[in-house]
């Protein structure tokens, strides 16, 4: 009861130096605030990195400490809805904490089965014990000096609590922390919208200011100016000139992701548009009664258009060109999840518009038509038709790759949510829970996003985030309906606002993730939690309000009841806690920004610069396996520490002289690769000759060139150690793993190291079973240790992905030890089995097996042949090659000419069969094809060069 007193005393004090007047003035500035942040931030590619993460956390943290105050002043009484929402997001931070608590493993097979799976299976027992080892290692190398020190490091490591027996339910516990950023600044800009933006001055600006920055962003991408990356020297947290094009639009690196800033902003042009519509619709001068009613629909429909164009007054044409302008910008984005969004988003609001007004609004049709009419104009008049045309028919026709890539992802993603529910793999784990169960989407390499939020929420946050989801839908639709029941202009502009930011984004999100961009999210998080604060706690009947500095409203008593200021006060202490968690986190991770977005860049490319590492002063200064717990940040450390000793030698940058492509040859090399200083090479003279060399050499710089240190090798096996103990299913921590399988670390026996590396190798192809350049990789390791036996099932996939690669791994299949074991890894696919018996490389007799295996594989249907999934040119093409090898000219000519015959736009097909006219003299059957291919393929001169030859004989 004393602290109730007091909290009314100091809302009384406060309110009486204030007043409501000035109180009123201080909320809409604040709401002003809220909804510039996105505004500004938008301008930096939408917020994508690191550093503007960081800058935004400060800045709502700086906007609640302004909007504390107002808790007093407007401690009003509220509805429950209007909290709702706020609370609801901070139920996802809530999951987010707790994917985040180590739990015993038998609790976390129940919650999330995927994730304990990672855990036991993925982890080999020699690297578990490595990791137990690691904290000895650092205090006995004096890496950890005083008793504090080692309890920080304990911290970090965290090595029990990542076990069989206890480990997290998300993948990667850091991951997590910073996926909850975005649901918690959400919360907190909701909730101080919610008490900032309570009066039609308040509502107004901010969705001017909504309205205006969509514009903007509108403006410059269509004047064709994507925002320019800034100059290598800026430092490697800067977006590369290649990101930014050709799917770019406006500041936005992805087209899609501007698409789905433009919607949001259009809900509030929406808004907008239709407050000053029906205001000026109002306006009408001339009477009524001297104006002829209109015989049908049609006539009310022009009538209408006529009188709103000759009352439309100033903010009705502002709002009408910033309607028409980000209709444009959104179709010329060429974003079909938006346009999608767009046109779904349009229809609910006009046709609830319709069932509010209970029969046709003309005005509204007029408005409606106009902005089509316009739009449609704008997009002819730039030239922009013809393309968004296109895209538009892909939607239906799947003609575009990336929607059939698209489909393939959520087929994976909903594949991959059933082994994490119910809980889910952690917030932020996308990409890396989906691997191991990937089969549609194989053929990607790298997918940090599912393009579709409800599929990857549904793997991350299983069903409790689906429900929590749920939740809030239904509470959106109860808000919608309360203020449906009320006629006022800014309550109906709030309306259609709602409806078209529900639909809008629940369509777009299930096309793409731009929702978890900083520009979007705070974007949504002020709209709604403005459109909860205008909410009337009252029937309209009973509404009351009172004028405040000329405008109407809706402050009610200066002093409420306690619970009313207990409530808001209470929230707002835990916003804060809230606050301060994720503001740390995202400090973290901007101080970390080098390291985070090289991750990114990385992994889209899998393959790093030693020289770019080195340009990182966050991994060059601290690089020791205790000093973080980030596996992304472990990993790149170890990357580090290992181009740093390839490039610590008089050798770095020389070019090895080898005989072939291939960067590893047989024994008779090794006299040339002795001075190479890459660590796969230090392999190779470690075990790749004899394995009995890992255990019988004690000294590890026995294998090293002059300037290589072996303890910074050891250091980098460390990280990476720590990077695969918190993130077990991260694919590319096997690398630096497998490339320092020589360094003694725990005692182990040949055979134990070599089950460990194939166990690492085969993980990294099963992970990455669709990434051909990375199985290349894993190849090439593998050729070194365990030996080129165990590179079978490495060589299959590859070949099944790109039959082309074998020229390139040749050299290292050679030399297994039988034909019979060569033979084993050659898939069963005629693409393939033509690449061996094609290369003249290959011995004869393993390439006349592989003829005589792909002539059976055409004559067996069950095989693959004629009826068993080849078209019939493609059996005819494939027979032709096999006439070419057995010499049988003739033959292949025919089975050519039946090829061209069933697919004469397959220009490989004729020209193959017009090399072979030209060699047995038939030019004038050479010449009528060569004419037809010009016809197809007439930029080709090298087809004009062989027709003018063949004539001339």
């Amino acid at each position: 009861m004393r602290l109730t007193k007091s909290l009314r005393r100091l809302k009384s004090m406060v309110s009486r130096l204030g007043g409501p007047e000035l109180s009123g003035w201080a909320a809409t500035g604040l709401a002003c605030l809220m909804i510039a942040l996105p505004a500004v931030v938008v301008w930096d590619y939408g917020g994508v990195l690191p550093w503007s993460q960081m800058m935004v956390c400060w800045a709502v943290v700086v906007i609640t400490v302004l909007a504390f105050p107002l808790f007093f002043i407007r401690g009003r009484s509220y509805h429950r809805i209007q909290l709702a929402m706020p609370l609801l997001a901070l139920a996802v931070v809530a999951l987010g904490l707790f994917q985040s608590l180590p739990i015993p493993a038998n609790i976390s097979s129940r919650l999330a089965p995927g994730t304990h799976a990672a855990y036991r299976d993925w982890v080999p027992d020699q690297i578990r014990t490595e990791a137990g080892l690691i904290e000895a290692r650092l205090i006995e190398a004096g890496q950890i000096e005083d008793a504090a020190a080692q309890s920080k490091t304990l911290d970090r490591l965290n090595v029990d609590d990542f076990g069989i027996d206890r480990h997290p339910t998300t993948l990667s516990q850091v991951n997590t922390l910073r996926a909850m950023i975005p649901f918690a600044l959400s919360a907190v800009m909701m909730f101080i919208a919610v008490f900032a933006v309570r009066d039609r001055r308040a509502l107004k600006l901010v969705l001017v200011i909504a309205a205006v920055s969509g514009t903007s962003v509108t403006l410059w991408g269509l004047l064709g100016v994507s925002s320019p990356a800034p100059p290598p020297s800026a430092g490697a947290w800067a977006v590369p000139v290649s990101a930014v094009r050709p799917s770019s639009f406006g500041p936005f690196v992805n087209r899609n992701n501007a698409g789905g800033f433009l919607n949001l902003t259009l809900a509030a042009t929406v808004g907008l548009l239709v407050w000053t519509v029906r205001k000026s619709s109002k306006k009408s001068i001339i009477d009524p009664q001297y104006v002829l009613p209109p015989s049908n629909a049609l006539e009310r429909v022009a009538g209408a258009l006529q009188s709103m164009v000759r009352d439309l007054d100033g903010p009705s044409i502002l709002a009408l060109f910033a309607a028409v302008v980000q209709v444009v910008g959104i179709a010329a984005s060429q974003s079909r999840g938006a346009l999608v969004a767009a046109a779904a988003g349009g229809v609910i609001v006009t046709l609830q518009l319709v069932r509010r007004q209970r029969a046709i609004n003309p005005a509204m049709v007029a408005a409606v038509v106009f902005v089509l009419i316009a739009a449609r104009w704008a997009l002819v008049y730039l030239g922009l038709d013809g393309a968004v045309g296109e895209r538009v028919d892909s939607i239906f026709t799947l003609s575009e790759g990336s929607q059939v890539g698209r489909l393939e992802l959520v087929a994976d993603g909903l594949r991959s949510a059933m082994h994490y529910l119910p809980l889910g793999s952690g917030l932020g784990t996308y990409q890396f829970a989906t691997l191991p169960y990937q089969q549609a989407s194989a053929g990607t390499s790298a997918t940090l996003n599912a393009d579709s939020m409800p599929v990857e929420w549904l793997v991350e946050g299983g069903a409790v985030i689906f429900v929590i989801i749920a939740i809030a839908i239904v509470v959106m639709f109860k808000g919608l309906a309360m203020m449906a029941l009320h006629r006022r202009s800014h309550l109906a502009s709030l309306t259609a606002m709602g409806w078209f930011l529900l639909t809008s984004q629940v369509v777009a999100c299930c096309f793409d993730f731009g929702i978890l961009l900083p520009a979007n999210y705070l974007t949504a998080a002020v709209l709604v939690g403005a459109f909860f604060g205008m909410l009337p706690l009252k029937g309209p009947e009973s509404s009351k309000a009172r004028t405040v500095g000329g405008m109407k409203s809706r402050i009610e008593s200066a002093v409420a009841e306690p619970r009313t200021v207990v409530v808001p006060l209470s929230i707002a202490f835990v916003l804060i806690a809230v606050l301060w968690t994720v503001t740390k986190t995202s400090t973290d991770q901007a101080n970390d920004s080098f390291a985070n977005f090289e991750i990114k860049q990385w992994f889209q490319a899998q393959r790093i610069r030693g020289e770019r590492l080195s340009s990182l002063p966050r991994i060059t200064s601290d690089t020791s396996a205790g000093a973080t717990s980030d596996p992304q940040r472990q990993f790149l450390a170890s990357l580090y520490l290992l181009a740093n000793q390839e490039m610590a030698t008089e050798y770095s940058g020389v070019k090895t002289v080898v005989r072939s492509e291939a960067e590893l040859l047989d024994a008779s090399t090794q006299i040339e690769l002795k001075n190479d200083p890459r660590i796969n090479v230090r392999r190779l003279m470690s075990v790749g000759g004899d394995p009995a060399n890992f255990d019988a050499k004690s000294d590890d710089s026995a294998f090293l060139v002059a300037g290589q240190d072996p303890a910074a090798i050891r250091d980098a096996r460390q990280s990476a150690v720590l990077a695969m103990i918190h993130c077990p299913l991260h694919p590319f921590v096997r690398v630096p793993l497998i490339k320092t399988d020589f360094v003694q670390m725990a005692e182990r026996t040949d055979a134990s190291n070599a089950e460990l590396t194939t166990k690492l190798l085969n993980d990294l192809v099963r992970l990455q079973s669709g990434n051909p350049r990375v199985i290349e990789q894993a190849i090439r390791l593998a050729y070194v240790f365990p030996g080129p036996e165990s590179m079978g099932p490495m060589v299959e996939r590859l070949l099944e992905l790109k039959p082309e690669r074998f020229n390139s791994v040749w050299p290292l299949i050679r030399d297994c030890e039988s034909e019979t074991m060569i033979e084993a890894m050659i898939p069963e696919t005629l693409d393939s089995i033509f690449q061996v018996a094609e290369n003249p490389r290959v011995p004869e007799s393993i390439r006349g097996r592989m003829w005589a295996k792909a002539g059976r594989m055409l004559a067996d249907p069950s095989l693959g042949g004629a009826g068993g999934g080849m078209r019939q040119d493609e059996v005819a093409y494939a027979m032709s090659r096999i006439a070419i090898a057995d010499g049988r000219t003739s033959d292949a000519i025919d089975e050519l000419e039946n090829a061209v015959r069933l697919s004469p736009a397959n220009l490989q097909y004729r020209n193959h069969l017009i090399r072979l006219l030209i060699a047995e003299q038939r030019t004038d059957e050479a010449i009528k094809h060569l004419k037809r291919a010009i016809l197809q393929q007439p930029v080709d001169a090298s087809l004009q060069k062989m027709l003018k030859q063949v004539t001339k004989q």
